[in-house]
């Protein structure tokens, strides 16, 4: 280590790191290089040493980079896409060395101003991610996401918890069933019995066992980048499911109507034969969401998230539940 003075007044501090690459870097008076160079002493012992250029990349850049190592589903893959592009604007352009605890503060304001809670939460979520990642591959000094924490939920925010006034009772249930589509019938039971929207459209009949009163649930039906894709279930959660016999008696009538569901085919095809999951549309899950919401409109069913059902089926709903205090009857239906 060494400090000079060169011709134009200003003074190097020169150092050689542990790789044996030579550094230098010039400072106007003495006294900043000499403890500059302390620094370099310091945070090297701890091993906390970080180069003067290793920051200078561009969050943008490196954000696609880290994604690229991250062992993700196609689907993960196209939500963090959808995610980066609404954090871009205001750390895209920023060295990685000039995002700190104030920036991403900042971009947490700017987050829940434009966006809903939990959308806002996410997209903080990778933001942070990248930044950690950074800082423990020795491009930043320090962590700079220590003390940001997730957007707080205001009054009126949806918080996506199903409460006890959402999950449906036997009769409501019912009248769901009863109010869909003939053809849609199938889902709704689906639906109502531990099956989330990807998982009813996967559902094949030769994963059916009526005998025996079984379904397996191996695989999810997912639209990425436009198309429709078989995955496997959230969380690679695979099972086999028992189904009531009031379960049974509707798939078996969907079989007897309709043939065996094969919902890719049939999605593909912009068509419902047969397939278990479209009412009349083309086998989306986003298409299916609005088939059930139809659905409780013709059944005058109170407002509640599309999964509700699914949520039902984990207090043993449909099937006799608990008691509780009646609900007002709900206003008929537009």
């Amino acid at each position: 280590m060494s400090i000079d003075r060169r011709p134009d007044g200003k003074y190097r501090a020169r150092w050689r790191e542990a790789a044996g690459r030579q550094r230098s870097k010039h400072f106007d008076r003495k006294r900043d290089a000499i403890d500059y160079l302390a620094t370099v002493v310091h945070t090297t012992n701890r091993g906390a040493y970080v180069a003067p250029d290793t920051g200078r990349e561009r969050f943008k850049d490196y954000a696609v980079r880290w994604a690229e190592t991250q062992d993700w589903k196609a689907s993960t893959r196209e939500a963090f896409e959808a995610h980066l592009r609404r954090v871009l604007p205001e750390l895209g352009g920023l060295r990685l060395d000039k995002v700190d605890e104030l920036v991403l503060k900042r971009l947490r304001t700017v987050l829940t101003e434009r966006y809903a809670t939990s959308t806002a939460t996410i997209s903080l979520h990778y933001a942070c991610a990248v930044m950690r990642s950074a800082a423990r591959t020795g491009r930043i000094a320090r962590d700079p996401t220590t003390d940001v924490s997730p957007p707080k939920r205001r009054d009126g925010d949806v918080d996506g918890v199903v409460g006890p006034d959402q999950v449906p009772i036997r009769d409501e249930v019912t009248a769901l069933i009863a109010g869909a589509p003939e053809r849609f019938r199938a889902a709704v039971v689906l639906g109502a019995y531990r099956l989330r929207i990807g998982e009813v459209l996967g559902a094949t009949d030769d994963r059916l066992a009526l005998d025996a009163g079984t379904l397996r649930i191996d695989r999810q039906l997912q639209q990425q980048r436009g198309d429709l894709v078989l995955t496997a279930p959230k969380r690679e959660k695979k099972r086999t499911i028992d189904l009531p016999g009031w379960a049974r008696l509707e798939l078996r009538r969907h079989l007897r109507d309709h043939g065996p569901f094969t919902p890719l085919s049939a999605a593909r095809a912009g068509c419902c034969s047969g397939a278990v999951g479209t009412p009349r549309c083309d086998g989306t899950p986003s298409t299916t969401r609005r088939g059930t919401r139809r659905s409780r409109r013709r059944a005058s069913a109170p407002t509640a998230p599309t999964a509700t059902c699914s949520a039902a089926c984990a207090t043993g709903a449909p099937a006799p539940c608990s008691p509780r205090a009646p609900r007002s009857p709900p206003s008929p239906a537009t």
